[in-house]
């Protein structure tokens, strides 16, 4: 909600590698490494959208305010403008793709 990123595969990847530039935790590293191998391996189609979202989480989670320890539940009615100002996290809206429909096996077969 704080970083603005749509609940897609795309966003979730964007919000995994604003967390490992904020946590240094390793699952969100794992989550991706998965990512890139599916990426490479299965889906190539998926490289530039998914690197796109993987350097946006990166770059925005390392230039925010750590909000590693925030008690969200106690903040609940503020304005989420204030919040994100707090936390250096305004910015223009996401430009993060929607997840493409077609993945590589139906690309090569021609069936799409």
């Amino acid at each position: 909600m704080l970083t603005g990123y749509p609940a897609t595969p795309l966003g979730e990847l964007a919000i995994q590698s604003f967390q490992l530039a904020q946590m240094d935790y390793p699952y969100a590293a794992m989550w991706i490494a998965v990512v890139t191998g599916h990426m490479t391996l299965v889906d190539p189609h998926l490289i530039k959208p998914a690197m796109d979202a993987i350097t946006d989480g990166w770059s925005f989670g390392r230039n925010a305010r750590s909000i590693q320890f925030v008690k969200s539940e106690q903040r609940l009615g503020e304005p989420l403008d204030a919040i994100r100002a707090e936390f250096d996290l305004l910015r223009a809206p996401c430009s993060i793709a929607q997840t493409p429909s077609v993945n590589a096996p139906e690309l090569l077969s021609g069936v799409a």
